[in-house]
């Protein structure tokens, strides 16, 4: 009969106490009141809750998150999928609030995407730098996105900051070679890592202690 020592109750409690949740707001820029809004079906990104924002609007305040952007760039097609809007050769974009929503969401830190989207096929998109506050703030991480056209970027590290500072730039590696580096912003994909509560872990703690008394019998 097998038997279960220490070190394997050890293993169990370890990851019960590692799972995680999230907690997701996804903004679809820009939106044309003539348009359908994003697919909320998770066949875009994976997200079955988009925000979409319009046209001629330069903030938005989403679960306590403030997003602000320069609107000089504000593109639209006419489509109803992410990348048929977007901020083009986009500017900076600030958010404030994130330490007011991770205690709202009992999280304790966050990730973001980036979204690009382009009319040009084998147009490519430059890295995207995270700051706080500002441009002259700390830098945090840099996001890449290594598609053409269109794509999501890499997520970042988890980020605790309150406020955010998004500078996409031009810097960065060409997939192909080829092509123009741009900056457009589609979309913004903000995650937070939720931490299960006390009794959750420890009743997946007892359950894997009952499973390995009951091994040993």
């Amino acid at each position: 009969m097998k038997k279960y020592t220490l070190s394997s109750l050890a293993a169990t409690v370890v990851l019960a106490t590692s799972c995680s949740g999230a907690t997701t707001v996804a903004i679809n820029f820009l939106r044309n009141n003539a348009t359908t809004p994003a697919a909320n079906d998770g066949s875009e990104y994976s997200i079955d809750a988009w925000d979409d924002v319009l046209i001629g609007d330069s903030s938005v305040t989403l679960d306590g998150i403030t997003v602000s952007w320069d609107t000089a760039g504000a593109w639209n097609g006419g489509g109803n999928n992410i990348e048929n809007g977007y901020l083009d050769n986009a500017g900076s974009i600030s958010l404030s609030g994130l330490g007011a929503w991770l205690t709202a969401n009992s999280a304790v830190s966050y990730k973001i995407q980036t979204i690009g989207a382009s009319d040009t096929a084998n147009n490519w998109f430059g890295d995207t730098l995270l700051r706080e506050v500002d441009e002259a703030g700390m830098l945090l991480d840099t996001l890449t996105n290594s598609n053409l056209q269109r794509g999501i970027s890499s997520e970042s590290l988890s980020l605790s900051a309150d406020t955010l500072f998004i500078d996409p730039t031009t810097g960065g590696t060409t997939p192909d070679g080829g092509g123009g580096a741009r900056t457009n912003v589609a979309g913004l994909v903000i995650t937070a890592v939720v931490i299960p509560e006390p009794s959750s872990t420890a009743l997946f703690g007892l359950a894997g202690l009952s499973l390995i008394m009951r091994r040993r019998r």
